[in-house]
């Protein structure tokens, strides 16, 4: 696969929700910057980042690294609904970012099953 995650579904949802994760943690409270809104920011950008990273797997080792990025996506949903709950984004906006981590899990899971076969 190499270079060519680029072309990847994932790696390309993966990469919409880092962009829109950093533009929405911008607005967060000074004192959050550095907390909720820096974990928020590591976790999400972590997704294009480890899709990348699996790309030079091969087979159920492959697979395995997809698996993992999908899990990681729960965690964030975590944290983005942490985020709503305490009002520094808003429900639409954390409804935008919770379809799109369901559109990378989707998109990993298609792969998976894919390369599974």
């Amino acid at each position: 696969m190499n270079r060519n995650y680029r072309q990847l579904k994932p790696y390309k949802d993966g990469h919409d929700l880092a962009v829109r994760v950093f533009e929405l943690t911008k607005n967060f409270p000074e004192e959050e910057q550095g907390l909720l809104a820096s974990e928020i920011r590591k976790a999400a950008i972590k997704v294009p980042a480890k899709i990348a990273g699996a790309s030079v797997f091969r087979g159920s080792a492959l697979v395995d690294a997809f698996v993992r990025v999908r899990n990681r996506l729960f965690g964030l949903e975590a944290q983005i609904e942490i985020a709503r709950d305490l009002y520094y984004i808003g429900v639409d906006d954390a409804e935008e970012l919770l379809a799109l981590c369901d559109r990378v899990r989707r998109s990993l899971s298609i792969m998976i099953f894919r390369l599974s076969r």
